[in-house]
């Protein structure tokens, strides 16, 4: 029976323990929110001249990711 109330009595911390852990907004002023990442970035390249690929030896080469 002991054995039953300290397997209860350690549920009920955990439970606790979770629920006291998922608030993050409630000590945030009403005019502030969290950070929810960048909704869009643009990326400038104002010098106009092409990136340059070190030089990386036998096999080596350079390729470019685009999204467009």
């Amino acid at each position: 029976m002991e054995r039953k109330h300290n397997i209860n009595l350690l549920l009920l911390s955990v439970l606790l323990l979770v629920t006291a852990a998922c608030s993050t907004t409630r000590n945030l002023p009403e005019d502030e929110t969290l950070y929810v990442g960048v909704k869009n970035m643009e990326i400038l390249n104002e010098d106009k001249t092409p990136a340059r690929c070190p030089d990386l030896g036998r096999g080596g080469g350079c390729f470019v990711l685009s999204s467009q």
